[in-house]
């Protein structure tokens, strides 16, 4: 949290004066410990933390005198993900390994309930589509740990996902970690559960997996926040931008905060909202705290929505940030 409060200090040094950093940086932190609270459930998609987080931002930019880009602050849309709301518990060989630390469920997942004898498998056993025969004939009804190399080449990377998904119509699988274990988030979802296990946690010999993991694949409907300062011209726009949601719940003990993905940029976002809404710059600003999420989360959803529903109805030049 503190390099996120920081970076915001030397932002905005360059905008407001000396005497005003201290509230400045007093917004910032309230912003950034609200937005990352257990209380909004990692911003994500079980128990409604992303609607939560929204009505938040549009109860800050009210009081701002910042106004809605149309009848309302919001402008829905749905989109699929696939959700862990249940508990989700792992146990290596009666070990049982802790959320992540030690594993992760995929993000694209499904379920899985019970004990499984362990197949272990490398690349060899699976290249050749005789071997592979062989092999989808043996691992019905257990799991697969799956022993990778480690790759960087795009085509070979592309072609070990399309391997894991042939597996996973056949049983769970689990797979090592290649470095530090990072979350995202998934718009499908395999038949069977699929685990990365950290490198500390994995076993070369395991026997057997325990797993109790359940997955919802659904419609989710989400909204965007929009917020308007209007400035001296009325055919420029200058959009400010920052996705609000984050990973949200991994099961329901586990949570991704996202101080820095990206409630900090959000915090970002309502200063400058609040200090244009004090000074209105020369063209009308609008501020949106919108769904653009990066591409390797589960699609530009908020972002692509905006440019097709929002913008070509405005009828002004725009310029993001």
């Amino acid at each position: 949290m503190r390099p996120a409060v920081l970076s915001l200090l030397l932002l905005f040094g360059t905008c407001v004066h000396a005497q005003e950093t201290a509230a400045v940086l007093a917004n910032a932190r309230k912003w950034i410990d609200t937005l990352a609270s257990p209380s909004l459930h990692g911003r994500g998609y079980v128990n409604g933390g992303d609607s939560l987080a929204a009505e938040l931002i549009a109860a800050e930019f009210k009081p701002m005198g910042l106004k809605p880009l149309r009848d309302s602050y919001f402008e829905p849309f749905a989109f699929p993900v696939n959700t862990f709301p249940d508990r989700v518990a792992v146990e290596i060989d009666g070990r049982v390994l802790r959320p992540g630390i030690d594993y992760l469920v995929d993000p694209a997942s499904g379920s899985a309930q019970g004990r499984f004898d362990l197949v272990h498998l490398t690349l060899d056993d699976l290249l050749t589509p005789e071997r592979r025969a062989m092999t989808m004939g043996v691992i019905t009804g257990r799991a697969v740990a799956l022993h990778l190399p480690v790759i960087k080449s795009p085509d070979s990377l592309a072609m070990l996902r399309d391997i894991e998904r042939d597996l996973l119509h056949y049983g769970p699988l689990i797979h090592k970690a290649n470095g530090k274990l990072t979350w995202s988030v998934a718009k499908e979802a395999h038949p069977f559960a699929s685990i990365e296990v950290a490198a500390e946690a994995w076993n070369d010999t395991a026997a057997s997996i325990t797993l109790d993991v359940h997955n919802v694949l659904r419609n989710h409907h989400a909204r965007n926040v929009w917020g308007l300062v209007k400035g001296k011209s009325s055919k420029k726009m200058l959009v400010i931008t920052a996705h609000y949601d984050h990973l949200g719940r991994m099961g329901a003990e586990t949570v991704f905060p996202g101080a820095d993905d990206n409630a900090s940029g959000v915090s970002m976002l309502l200063n400058l909202a609040a200090h244009f809404a004090k000074e209105p710059p020369a063209m009308m600003c609008c501020s949106s705290p919108s769904r653009a999420k990066r591409p390797d989360w589960s699609d530009p959803s908020g972002a692509r929505w905006t440019v097709r529903s929002t913008f070509p109805k405005c009828g002004c030049w725009s310029t993001w940030i």
